[in-house]
């Protein structure tokens, strides 16, 4: 109901089975099942876990070669480079080096970053018959997912994401023909709070798990629990690093920064946060206005997503608004908690992300409020003619709320169901703002039923989904 199918169906596009393909499975989620339920030959594994090791024992002669993130960023040579190649990724060139500017501030590193990781992939494409991609997770734009995924599009090769959805749940992303997947297994949703609380928790509650090795170590998570990560991460540079300027990993991709870094951005963000603050308002319940949730940044997702300028998607709806109404605009409420394990890789370099000159340009655009964070977002909803966003927990608020949605990024399965309004572009998000004005009421009454269709869940259902596409079936 409401799915936009391809021109060709599924079985007809992709009738072969795959035989050779590149895996980037990083948490090794599907890995041991594919090869012990399929002949497959995995060409490259990009794998974080010790384990993948002993699966590459296990099975020399159908693992090639596994890589870890931090060894694929490593690689030095750029002999595969040439000028078609270099022109032929340029469309994926910008996004993987937003994505490196989280870590890396120079940007002769990061282009320098960039060519060696599009070298290596192109060693791998000209060097093997890659019958397909299966990236076992978000397509962020980075040098271990975004290259091979979007090289593969380019091609015409099967590559497919397995794309989050909420909390253990995902859904079969088809990158090279840009449409979603139906997979097996059925049932995995049930209601819409349970969408919402997969989605991580209802409005802004906000649930971080602490870090179990913070936790259950004594001294250490005595400090954490009463100080926060900030101070924990100071007394290690001084008792275990015995450095300020020392680089280390924050995450298991290569998220890399001194303590030195950190400090310089910790005190950024809460000069930023207190800026903020003098430019927020009180919201005035009786205007008509539409609700804008902003995204937390810089996180991978967000920074792929379609629109990709928060400023743009506030200005384009501002634009197109009937007379008398406003766009009512709030930060995330994650975007200054940062003191915590969760969270704390975020500060890296944000100031290449966000700044006063973000906020500024939001303020001044007509007709554009920027909200108080202390209001809450069931009340904004509430009161709002309807809610625009790409992603996050804010479309299955709506959902719940039965607020009209206008969703601005295709690659999620809601974009695809018939009672969701479109805003991928101006004239689809002055059309949709038209509906609303003109009374427009959804029935959400089998979004459950829809989404059950490609919803995945992670524990059993990612497995089987993965090897029937590399079953061909």
């Amino acid at each position: 109901v409401g799915f936009i199918t391809p021109s060709v169906p599924f079985a007809e596009r992709w009738i072969i089975r795959m035989k050779h393909i590149i895996l980037i499975d990083l948490y090794l989620a599907v890995s041991y099942q594919v090869m012990e339920k399929t002949d497959v030959v995995i060409e490259v594994l990009l794998c974080n876990m010790e384990d993948g090791k002993r699966l590459c024992e296990k099975y020399p002669d159908r693992i090639k070669r596994m890589l870890s993130v931090k060894e694929l960023e490593e690689q030095e040579s750029v002999l595969e480079l040439d000028c078609n190649a270099i022109e032929e990724a340029r469309g994926v060139q910008q996004k993987i080096e937003t994505q490196l500017r989280r870590y890396l501030t120079d940007m002769n590193l990061v282009k320098l970053r960039y060519y060696r990781g599009l070298s290596f992939w192109l060693g791998v494409f000209r060097s093997c018959e890659i019958d397909g991609v299966i990236n076992i997770g978000a397509n962020h734009g980075q040098l271990y997912d975004g290259l091979p995924v979007y090289y593969a599009a380019l091609k015409k090769i099967p590559s497919y994401s397995f794309q989050p959805f909420g909390y253990k749940q995902n859904f079969i992303y088809d990158e090279t023909n840009q449409c979603f997947v139906q997979s097996t297994g059925k049932n995995c949703l049930n209601s819409i709070p349970e969408l919402l609380k997969s989605a991580g928790g209802k409005y802004d509650v906000y649930h971080l798990q602490w870090d179990e090795g913070y936790t259950n170590r004594g001294l250490i998570s005595f400090v954490y629990k009463k100080f926060g990560m900030h101070t924990l991460d100071l007394l290690r540079a001084i008792f275990l690093d015995h450095s300020f300027s020392k680089r280390r990993e924050l995450t298991a991709t290569s998220f890399t920064s001194s303590y030195t870094e950190r400090r310089k951005s910790y005190r950024y963000v809460k000069k930023l946060e207190r800026y903020l603050k003098n430019l927020e308002e009180d919201p005035n319940f009786s205007e008509k206005y539409l609700y804008l949730p902003l995204q937390c940044v810089p996180e991978g997702r967000n920074l792929n997503l379609m629109v990709d300028s928060q400023i743009v998607l506030a200005k384009m709806a501002a634009e197109v608004l009937p007379d008398g109404w406003k766009v009512y605009v709030k930060e995330h409420p994650h975007q200054y908690i940062v003191d915590n394990r969760a969270k704390y890789y975020y500060l890296n370099f944000i100031e290449n992300f966000k700044s006063k000159d973000f906020y500024e340009s939001i303020k001044k655009i007509p007709n554009v409020s920027l909200i108080k964070r202390n209001v809450s977002s069931e009340e904004l909803m509430n009161h709002s003619k309807g809610v625009v966003s790409g992603l996050g927990s804010v479309l299955f608020e709506a959902l719940l709320a039965d607020k009209p949605m206008i969703i601005c990024d295709k690659c999620h399965p809601l974009a695809k169901y018939k009672e969701i309004l479109r805003g991928f572009e101006y004239n689809g998000l002055k059309n949709s703002i038209e509906a609303i004005k003109n009374g427009y009421q959804p029935d959400y009454s089998d979004v459950v039923k829809f989404l059950d269709n490609y919803v995945v869940n992670e524990k059993n259902g990612t497995a089987e989904n993965t090897i029937r596409l590399i079953m061909g079936q």
